[in-house]
């Protein structure tokens, strides 16, 4: 069972970096620091930027939380070998991290970009922060997922 807390502590310091990063981004564009936004100007442009983002946000954050489950259950509870199993889960566990976190990261330089006019980047932004909170991953959970016993 120590590989199975070893791995639950990787995932959440994996989870922790892909939170901080686009909010520490945040702040720092907020407070004035460091700003590495585009300005866009075109409306064009902000038009399909916003789509873009939002489109982003409605298919990655419902495949992150409901696909993973799905796909969870078709490949790691069907393997037989725990450290196989472990490894098929890390890898599903950092794509859905990497999923949210380009949703996320997309959309909060979004909304800086377009100079703070435009509310939608940052309303999935927030969607995307919140999706991560359910994401998190706790001994329990883990052991859930790849059914193991305690």
């Amino acid at each position: 069972m120590n590989e199975i807390s070893r791995l639950t502590r990787l995932l959440k310091v994996a989870f922790a970096i892909a939170v901080l990063l686009p909010v520490l981004y945040a702040i720092l564009s907020m407070t004035g620091i460091m700003n590495l936004s585009l300005h866009i100007t075109n409306a064009e442009t902000r038009y399909v930027c916003d789509v873009v983002g939002v489109m982003l946000t409605l298919v990655i954050v419902p495949s992150s939380l409901k696909l993973f489950s799905k796909l969870l259950s078709k490949r790691v509870m069907t393997e037989g070998q725990l450290a196989k199993a472990m490894r098929h889960y890390f890898r599903l566990s950092m794509m859905r991290l990497a999923a949210l976190f380009v949703t996320a990261s997309y959309n909060i330089v979004l909304y800086f970009s377009e100079g703070r006019e435009n509310n939608a980047g940052l309303l999935c932004f927030c969607i995307c922060m919140l999706a991560f909170m359910f994401c998190v991953p706790t001994n329990a959970k883990v052991k859930g997922d790849l059914n193991v016993g305690d």
